[in-house]
């Protein structure tokens, strides 16, 4: 099976970050587009060791991962933000948009699976306000009108992958453009995760899996009566000062999207 690789943003920072997609970008100072804001011989050093990461890294015209041929998009390109000794530094490879456009601090980009960290940050908020309790059956917290077949699992089993559950859900389109809540349907996940029955006693040995830590926002939102997004917004980006983290880009936000 062959895929083509299509542009991606990499922010690699020293920082805390708290499954959706949201895009986000790093605010950056006032002391120049891209080293910021010591210009001098720390810049230098930092992008000798980025370059050497990420010049090998995109000259590659195809790899292989988690079982898939991965070919390179000719429309490749990424931004790597490192936040070393109190300062800020943006290094950009490739362009952001088809139209050639260039990365810049401004650029916002979709952080994927960087949201399972809000998610799983919630998730202790919700923990230490006996909100929610780690190791209770999570159909308690189920949405109402869906029964687990799995009445052992857990809200933990699902924040740290011993669920059992696959990457993605097994009723998931293969493809992306029908991937969509227009297309697979809050009712199409939840239907997946009702019938979902582990292979294994739980807690299962890790394994990586979007569906798990979806159906964990699910449990949390339930438990505390908030929705994920309401949460996200008033527990992690508001406080965080995360004006351009959004799951809904704004007009202007949009014109800036990688």
């Amino acid at each position: 099976m062959h895929r083509t690789a299509t542009r991606f943003g990499l922010v690699v920072t020293v920082a805390l970050l708290a499954a959706a997609k949201v895009a986000a970008q790093q605010a950056p100072s006032a002391a120049g587009p891209h080293l910021q804001p010591d210009a001098g011989g720390e810049a230098a050093a930092v992008k000798r060791v980025v370059d050497g990461i990420m010049q090998p890294y995109l000259a590659q015209g195809q790899r292989r991962a988690r079982g898939h041929l991965w070919r390179r998009s000719p429309y490749l390109g990424a931004i790597v933000a490192i936040s070393l000794h109190g300062h800020r530094y943006f290094f950009p490879y490739g362009k952001a948009t088809d139209g050639g456009a260039p990365f810049t601090p401004e650029t916002l980009v979709e952080i994927g699976s960087c949201t399972k960290t809000f998610t799983t940050t919630l998730f202790a908020l919700a923990i230490n306000r006996n909100e929610i309790v780690p190791a209770a059956s999570a159909q308690k917290y189920m949405p109402k009108g869906y029964r687990l077949r799995a009445q052992q699992l857990t809200p933990l089993e699902l924040g740290d992958f011993t669920s059992g559950m696959p990457d993605d859900p097994t009723n998931l389109p293969r493809g992306l453009e029908q991937r969509s809540i227009e297309h697979y349907t809050v009712n199409d996940f939840l239907t997946w995760a009702s019938n979902y029955e582990p292979t294994t006693r739980l807690p299962a040995p890790y394994r990586y899996s979007n569906a798990g830590i979806g159906l964990l926002s699910y449990l949390i939102a339930t438990a505390t009566g908030k929705t994920w997004e309401d949460q996200v917004n008033s527990e992690i980006l508001q406080p965080l000062g995360m004006a351009d983290t959004t799951l809904r880009p704004t007009p202007e936000q949009q014109k800036r999207l990688a």
